[in-house]
């Protein structure tokens, strides 16, 4: 299950409570969630809150955002493009400094590894698809694994991802 709670600077707002899933990606051995299934950033402008996070089942991730103005969460949406063939068993989200856009990495761990890259401009999703057919071969193995990681370069506007490339056995960005 994934609940969220919102922090307020000095306490866990008990009004902002919500269970956004009851079915987190599970490593396909174990039968439970052994990676970063799910994360969350907040928006610099707004200070809204995004979550994203892979399910059992179905193709792409799922979001919802914590409106800071109305303090209530959005219903739950699924963004199919990323990865587009199977759900992430580990997301990695970074918010870009001054601005509301997020940096979003969705890996899928087992059987073809796929990664899965998008950008949230405030109000939507953009540029969502799958960046790389065949990353590092880890089939979901080791619990904990950190395939990819995304991050705002300084104040550029620009956003890099880097991962494991399973065709070069490199790492790739």
């Amino acid at each position: 299950d994934l609940c969220a709670l919102i922090w307020d600077g000095e306490q866990w707002n008990a009004a902002s409570a919500a269970a956004l899933a009851t079915d987190l990606a599970a490593n396909p051995v174990a039968g439970l969630p052994a990676n970063r299934a799910f994360d969350v950033a907040i928006e610099s402008s707004t200070g809204n809150a995004l979550v994203a996070w892979g399910a059992a089942a179905g193709t792409g991730f799922w979001w919802s955002r914590f409106d800071a103005g109305t303090q209530s969460w959005s219903a739950a949406a699924n963004e199919t493009a990323a990865p587009d063939n199977g759900s992430p068993h580990f997301v990695d989200l970074a918010a870009e400094p001054l601005s509301d856009r997020v940096a979003a990495a969705f890996c899928k761990l087992n059987g073809t590894e796929r990664l899965g890259l998008a950008t949230w401009n405030g109000a939507g999703w953009q540029d969502a698809g799958t960046y790389d057919s065949q990353i590092n071969n880890l089939n979901n193995t080791g619990a904990g694994d950190f395939p990819a990681a995304v991050a705002w370069i300084g104040t550029a506007g620009a956003a890099v991802c880097v991962y494991g490339d399973s065709s070069s056995g490199r790492i790739d960005w």
